[in-house]
């Protein structure tokens, strides 16, 4: 698989999106729904999602891994404002009852002058 497969495969199963997943991979937005039509029906990419998405199947996400990951995306400044901000409103509503008190979530946003599509 190639660099750019992979990295079209990572985002598909991290946003479930085809076309974005291909822009993120590199490919024009023009031709991005075509390219990822293409790489879905490649056996390479279809086993690496289908691999990646059978061994999630099986794994419950604690609270705490679940703020992780939000904050992830909240601090990944290649995801747009849209997608961050849809992360903080997710982890905003996770229920604290069930965390030690000492699981505290540091957040911080630098908008820069990115503009989002």
């Amino acid at each position: 698989m190639t660099d750019r497969q992979k990295i079209f495969a990572e985002n598909f199963i991290k946003l479930g999106d085809e076309k974005e997943s291909a822009v993120k991979a590199g490919y024009s937005e023009k031709n991005a729904q075509h390219y990822a039509e293409k790489l879905l029906q490649n056996e390479e990419v279809k086993q690496y999602i289908n691999s990646f998405s059978k061994a999630k199947d099986n794994e419950i996400l604690t609270t705490t891994q679940c703020k992780a990951v939000l904050s992830k995306i909240v601090s990944d400044e290649d995801n747009t404002p849209t997608e961050r901000m849809k992360a903080i409103d997710l982890l905003i509503g996770i229920d604290d009852e069930h965390t030690d008190s000492d699981n505290n979530i540091s957040i911080s946003i630098n908008y820069g002058d990115k503009n989002e599509n």
